[in-house]
């Protein structure tokens, strides 16, 4: 069985993969808000 201390880390792991990913999602969304400069502001200080 893992360890807890495994655990931790691969949870630790995959949290700091799933925060690179919203990163680059909410990018890709302020990319294409170039139109709607409140909408782009109120996403950049997200």
């Amino acid at each position: 069985m893992t360890e807890p201390k495994e655990r931790l880390v691969q949870w630790l792991r995959d949290a700091h993969a799933m925060e690179e990913q919203a990163e680059t999602i909410l990018s890709g969304q302020i990319e294409r808000l170039e139109n709607y400069p409140e909408i782009r502001e109120r996403m950049n200080t997200h």
